[in-house]
Order: structure tokens, then C-alpha cells, then sequence
């Protein structure tokens, strides 16, 4: 599912294409997402001289940081889109991350305390490490493509081995997408209202969506994709807490998606010797429209992230439809024993608990 030919590195399988190349051995850019190919030929890129750029010493003629298309684009080297990190060392927010080495592993990485997909050993991860000597930083971006579907999942670490560091921004993946008019589809909603779609244009400048409620709340899914004709590339992070996604589209029409952790409530102490993981974020393309990345996610979901257990889970009754607001101990006991009756193996008490001069102060602390 992963091969590297001098370089270039190509994660494939039936259902998508990922294509990254080496540049000068030192920077990784995304070459291709989409349909699978057999083969990628490699063929000379032609950049034309933007003004109002600057311009570094790389072996692509004309080319500016501000145009390649960077797997994870760094602050503060000329490249003025939306990075995805910012590290603070010696009171500046700046690092020089190079690329070190590229490992290709046959188990998925664990991140540790968080929850993350499973590979089942039907998978591939593809491992880039870059370096920051000078404040001693090391960076590992973790890229998994999983057989039989047309997925992805990114996660990155963060190890300081010189010194204290402060991250501010560790976004978990970033994808460049070719230009071209997208519709941007998001789910938002409140309560009992939950998942309600909406479709806007994506316009130059910078679409973003968030939560900094301390979880990701029904307001706004921590899910987005873009849609072009039949063609769907959507992201989806595997985590609970504060989050957020930007896409941005500049004046020459190239996107950049990113999705991780909340920049603004984000402020990492990474002392000497540790080691910080970023959450899990699935990019899920389709050829197929809204129903294959509908498959997707759910195949993905049912066999590499819920637990594999080959007992039935118990059944339950669940006291809401019954009583809604009427809950008495009466009632309860009744339905209990007719579900013991029934075999049913869990009562689950739900709402409707407090009554009448009850209220939300008093009831919680009853």
C-alpha cells in the first residue's frame, strides 16, 4: 500500500491515491489526492515568478514557499497561508523544521491517552520525521492508509530534546486540493437538533469552523468537506475537546484544509524530554458523492475504531419514551420487573428525573 521510488512516496489502495515528493531532501509536498493511480510519473514543475513573494534556495526555478504545496507547512518562512505549526523558543515563534528520515511501519502508531483507529493489521503507516536542531525539536507526522478504503488518518508527536518549548499550534493535518470551485458542507446544531447540513460557496480568504466549549459540541461537528461535482474530500477528528478547521483558498485559487487542536486555546509546555501527541483526523475521499463517503466513514468506524467483541451487547430499556417527565419510583419499579420478565439485561433511567418545584440547582444536588 506504501512505496517509495527515489523521491517520491505513494500511498495507494482501490479507492485513493496519495502522492507525496521529496524536495532537495528537505522539504515533503503533496503531489496528488484522488482517484487510485497505477503509477506516478514524475515530471518537471513549472512555476511562474509571483510578485510580492520572496524566494529561497530550492532546486524548482521561480518557485516560492508561498505556492509549494507543503505536507505541514511551518510560521515564518515565507509561506503566508495558514500553518499548521507555531513553536515558541528563546521567546520567538519560530522553528526550522527539515525533513530527517521517512519510515514506513506495519503497525499503526498508539497514541498514547488518546482514542485513535485500530489497524487490525490491514493497514500501512507512513512515518516523517523532521528536525529543528537549532531548539532541538522532533517531529513526527504519522499518515495511515487502511485497505479497502478510500481513507487516511494523520496524527503528529512532538519531542523537545534541547530545551523547553511552548506549542501554540499543532494542527494534525493539512492537505493541499487543486483549484477548483468546492462547496464546503459543515453540520451544526443544538440540542435535539443535533446534525443539521449546510452548504456554502467557498470564497478567496479563509472559511473556519470551531468549538472552544471544552468539547465538540452539537454547535458545529468537527467534521467539513469540500465538494467538487462527485469528487468529496472530508475531514473528521477523532476527539472531543476544542477544535478547529480552516480552509483557506488564496487569490490563485490553491486550497489548504487543516483540522486539530484550537490554536487560540492551545498553549503546550513542552519540556525537555517529553513528547506530545496530536489527535487523529480521518480525510475520507470519495469519486462516488455523499454516498461513498458515507461508506466510508462507516466501515471505517465499524470495524477500526468501535471494539471488536464477539459477545452481543446487552439489551436495554431506556425509561424516556415511557415516562418523558413523569418519572415516579412506582413506575420504575413496574418497568424494571416487566424487563426482568422480558429478559432485558439493563435499565437505563434517562431524563425526566427532577420534578415539578425541582429545578436545575436543586435537583443536581439531589
Amino acid at each position: 500500500m506504501i512505496t517509495i521510488n527515489n523521491s517520491i512516496i505513494h500511498l495507494r489502495n482501490t479507492h485513493i491515491s496519495y502522492i507525496l515528493e521529496v524536495l532537495d531532501q528537505k522539504y515533503i509536498l503533496q503531489r496528488y489526492i484522488g482517484k487510485p493511480l497505477r503509477h506516478y510519473h514524475k515530471s518537471p514543475m513549472t512555476y511562474y515568478k509571483r510578485g510580492y513573494n520572496t524566494e529561497h534556495d530550492v532546486s524548482i526555478e521561480n518557485a516560492s514557499f508561498d505556492d509549494l504545496p507543503f505536507l505541514y507547512p511551518q510560521l515564518g518562512h515565507g509561506d503566508y497561508r495558514i500553518p499548521a505549526i507555531e513553536v515558541e523558543a528563546h521567546h520567538q515563534r519560530y522553528c526550522e523544521l527539515l525533513l530527517k528520515e521517512v519510515h514506513v511501519l506495519d503497525e499503526k502508531k498508539t497514541l498514547s491517552g488518546l482514542p485513535s483507529l485500530k489497524s487490525h493489521g490491514r493497514s500501512e503507516t507512513l512515518e516523517v520525521v523532521y528536525e529543528d536542531k537549532h531548539i532541538g525539536l522532533e517531529v513526527s507526522q504519522y499518515i495511515t492508509i487502511y485497505e479497502d478504503l478510500g481513507v487516511l488518518s494523520f496524527s503528529a508527536s512532538f519531542r523537545s530534546c534541547k530545551e523547553d518549548l511552548i506549542l501554540y499550534n499543532t494542527q494534525s493535518v493539512s492537505l493541499e486540493l487543486p483549484s477548483q470551485d468546492y462547496q464546503v458542507m459543515t453540520m451544526y446544531g443544538l440540542h435535539a437538533k443535533e446534525g443539521n447540513i449546510q452548504l456554502s460557496a467557498l470564497n478567496t480568504g479563509i472559511f473556519q469552523i470551531e468549538s472552544t466549549r471544552g468539547s465538540s459540541s452539537p454547535q458545529m461537528h468537527p467534521f467539513a468537506a469540500l465538494i467538487s461535482g462527485s469528487d468529496i474530500y472530508a475531514m473528521h477528528f477523532i476527539y472531543s475537546g476544542n477544535y478547529c478547521c480552516k480552509i483557506q483558498k488564496d487569490s490563485f485559487g490553491k486550497v489548504r484544509m487543516q483540522m486539530g487542536l484550537h490554536p487560540s486555546m492551545n498553549n503546550w509546555h513542552l519540556h525537555k524530554g517529553e513528547e506530545f501527541y496530536t489527535p487523529e483526523v480521518v480525510v475520507n475521499y470519495s469519486s462516488t458523492g455523499l454516498e461513498g463517503m458515507r461508506m466510508n466513514f462507516h466501515e471505517l468506524y465499524r470495524h477500526h475504531l468501535l471494539p471488536q467483541s464477539q459477545e452481543l451487547p446487552p439489551v436495554l430499556l431506556n425509561t424516556w419514551e415511557a415516562m418523558y417527565y413523569d418519572v415516579s419510583l412506582e413506575k420504575i419499579e413496574e418497568q424494571a420487573k416487566c424487563a426482568s420478565e422480558l429478559g432485558i439485561e439493563l435499565f437505563v433511567l434517562d431524563d425526566g428525573w427532577f420534578r415539578k418545584e425541582n429545578n436545575s440547582r436543586n435537583s443536581v444536588m439531589k
